[in-house]
């Protein structure tokens, strides 16, 4: 299996996981970490759905 990949809109950053738990953890913790805001966990998932179909 590929891993899943997102990209940051505002730092064009990407970010890759085993499984899609892992990357919405992780892009939750850049965007609180780098940018100061946590989005919604839906919102990094539908996100994920998108770019990886």
């Amino acid at each position: 299996m590929m891993p899943l990949e997102l990209t940051c809109h505002a730092c064009d950053v990407v970010l890759s996981a085993g499984s899609e738990d892992e990357l919405v953890d992780l892009a939750t913790e850049h965007a609180s970490s780098v940018h100061g805001h946590t989005p919604p966990r839906e919102h990094v998932v539908t996100r994920i759905r998108r770019h990886n179909p």
